[in-house]
């Protein structure tokens, strides 16, 4: 049987088979639908009937909502009598609405009425600053010029004890010879940043203590001369009597000698040496021309540490104008350096003397 026959004739099949079940279908389908209009059939008059079945009583209103419905037909009455006189009626509900910014600023006005006015809230402010600015002017005139940081390992609690004991008696030396000093004693930071804390609070001059310090009965001594630069320490010096003198001595020291090197103590002897030598050329010459005995050993001494001194001053100083060239400076100063030697290594050109005829 050829190939395009046999597929008709299944084709033909599929379609009889789908026409068989549809008419079964179809068949059951009947029988449903006249049910369901059947049992639509019997409710209607049932929904009829209840249509025509008289409806119930409506609750009696109460007086307050008696009353609200007669002020309704009196403004619609109202209103209709202004329609027809050409007129505009406004319902009591917008007079209120007009009438509300005024009754809320009566109500701002009752509430606040026991309020400062505006004069008296001024004058109120301005002591409230005047007290302000007394109390921080007393409290800088009562700040501490000297801050005592115990150094120490957490935990160890026979070394926080030795070291902060080493800082009280250092506390008492101050107080005693007139120093206002405040004692850092708190566990929350490090002692690096109790020092950035102080330096950026003012306070140049610190006494730090630490373990092995503390055994020795000493202490180092720290100034700073801008917030976050390394200071310049003294270590080593004993706690008693002597620690205000050192201090003294380190507070006059300024940043040219503690960047040069200069000892506390140098630095206040040159600076006399000088003051000597400046005095003697203000009256005229050396002093001995009127006498002629020989100086002592110490005088050479100490005209030797004021000449050490002031060389040490004029090496700061030339360094400090070496910096403060400018590398554009150097550079041509160089290149003028340079083209002088080249000149002067060209050969002379012999000079040619012109006649005239």
């Amino acid at each position: 049987m050829p190939l395009e026959l046999a597929s008709s004739i299944k084709t033909k099949k599929d379609k009889g088979e789908k026409r068989a079940k549809k008419a079964e279908d179809s068949a059951t389908e009947k029988p449903k639908k006249a049910k369901k209009e059947k049992q639509r059939q019997e409710e209607q008059p049932s929904a009829a009937a209840a249509a025509a079945a008289p409806k119930p009583p409506k609750p009696a209103l109460t007086p307050e909502q008696e009353a609200q419905r007669q002020r309704q037909r009196e403004c619609r009455e109202k209103a209709l009598a202004a329609r027809a006189s050409g007129g505009n009626y406004v319902s009591g509900r917008k007079i209120k609405q007009r009438q509300r910014p005024e009754q809320t600023r009566r109500k701002f006005e009752k509430r606040h009425e026991n309020d400062a006015s505006k004069g008296e809230r001024n004058a109120q402010r301005r002591e409230v600053q005047k007290s302000t600015k007394a109390e921080r002017a007393r409290l800088e005139k009562d700040a501490p010029t000297v801050v005592i940081i115990p150094i120490f390992w957490k935990g160890e609690a026979q070394q926080m004890a030795l070291v902060t004991g080493v800082c009280s008696d250092v506390k008492a030396s101050l107080e005693e010879g007139g120093v206002r000093c405040e004692l850092d004693g708190g566990h929350k930071y490090t002692p690096g940043q109790k020092f950035a804390h102080w330096e950026h609070k003012g306070v140049k001059l610190r006494v730090e203590v630490g373990p092995r310090e503390a055994q020795r009965g000493r202490c180092t001594l720290a100034k700073t001369f801008q917030p976050g630069v390394p200071a310049r320490r003294v270590t080593g010096v004993e706690v008693g009597a002597s620690l205000v003198g050192r201090l003294r001595e380190l507070e006059k020291l300024a940043i040219d000698d503690a960047e040069s090197g200069v000892e506390p103590g140098e630095a206040a002897s040159a600076d006399a040496a000088a003051a000597a030598g400046a005095a003697a050329a203000a009256y005229g010459g050396d002093e001995l021309g009127d006498n002629m005995e020989l100086p002592a050993a110490d005088e050479d001494e100490d005209e030797d540490e004021a000449a050490e001194g002031t060389k040490k001053r004029k090496k700061k100083k030339k360094g400090i104008e070496e910096v403060e060239a400018t590398p554009t400076a150097r550079e041509a100063a160089r290149r003028k350096e340079a083209d002088a030697a080249a000149e002067a290594e060209l050969p002379k050109k012999k000079k040619v003397k012109k006649v005239a005829f």
